[in-house]
């Protein structure tokens, strides 16, 4: 979940970067549709597991909007699949899809909030993350992250 925690301050700054802080007479919103984009990465699973992965996007939505009070709203969704080959031979492969969804909003008022779901369900474990924070003038005023993870060996 540190990944995605990164991920989603890494876009709100660059949400603030990219796009003035005035207001606008009228709402100004970007979407771009992703399908079929496909990765591999050597890594571990999340019991600790020596293995290549193989992920396939089926869909990731990128959502922007700047509202006419000069306030943001970004959304990112993804699901997908992926293929998971173990090095250790005694391991079957597994196969497994995984959703995403990212919410960032940021006010005028100085108020900056960000909410994460994911789940993941590979054979025989269960993999959800929850985290959500909300800032006013850069304090944290609520921040709660919830990872459950069962069925690992």
């Amino acid at each position: 979940m540190k990944k995605a925690s990164l991920l989603v301050t890494a876009l709100a700054a660059l949400v603030l970067a990219v796009l003035p802080a005035q207001a606008r007479a009228e709402a100004t919103t970007s979407t771009v549709v992703l399908h079929g984009l496909t990765r591999s990465d050597f890594n571990v699973d999340i019991c600790g597991r020596l293995a290549t992965f193989t992920f396939t996007v089926r869909t990731q939505v990128i959502h922007l909007t700047e509202h006419e009070d000069g306030s943001f709203s970004f959304n990112f969704i993804e699901t997908g699949t992926y293929h998971v080959d173990f090095v250790d031979p005694a391991l079957a492969d597994q196969n497994s899809q995984f959703t995403e969804a990212v919410h960032v909003t940021l006010t005028l008022g100085g108020t900056f909030v960000v909410s994460v779901a994911f789940h993941d369900f590979p054979t025989g474990i269960r993999i959800w993350e929850r985290f959500h924070l909300t800032e006013v003038d850069g304090r944290p005023v609520v921040e709660r992250e919830i990872q459950t993870i069962t069925g690992c060996p």
